[in-house]
């Protein structure tokens, strides 16, 4: 980044990286273990950097600025990343770890699940009525009306 007004060259380490992996193409069905990234967020503090959630896109941004007598510095960033459809969105979190690192991670939706069957039980006082003349099943749906 450089400071224009004074000629020098800030040190990279002060815009925030993303650290990754890399690349590398991973099935849909692959997905089983919770996402995991890491930011380097260099000088930022906590209450500098906004993590939102928008749908499937999470933002990470940040801004900054400090003065003195002769001059001004700011600094900005923001990154989007587009989660895959494997990951729960309600899982998202992020904590900055004691080495001064933005981390972002999530948990995968659950694959399979069993569902659980629940029965209403009659509240007391409902006594349960049968009609004998109704069908135990009864066919519903626009196609099965007999009357028209």
């Amino acid at each position: 980044i450089d400071d224009l007004h004074n000629k020098r060259r800030c040190p990279a380490s002060s815009v925030p990286q993303v650290a990754q992996k890399p690349n590398r193409k991973v099935a849909q069905s692959e997905v089983k273990e919770p996402m995991k990234i890491a930011l380097h967020i260099g000088n930022f503090k906590p209450e500098d950097i906004k993590v939102s959630l928008s749908g499937r896109l999470l933002t990470v941004e940040g801004s900054q600025s400090s003065s003195s007598d002769s001059s001004t510095f700011s600094s900005s960033f923001k990154r989007t990343i587009t989660l895959n459809d494997q990951i729960d969105p309600s899982t998202v979190y992020s904590k900055i770890t004691q080495d001064g690192t933005l981390e972002i991670g999530a948990n995968p939706r659950p694959i399979d699940r069993q569902i659980e069957i629940t029965v209403d039980q009659p509240k007391e006082g409902d006594v349960p009525t049968l009609s004998v003349d109704a069908p135990i099943l009864e066919a519903v749906g626009p196609d099965m009306d007999s009357d028209q």
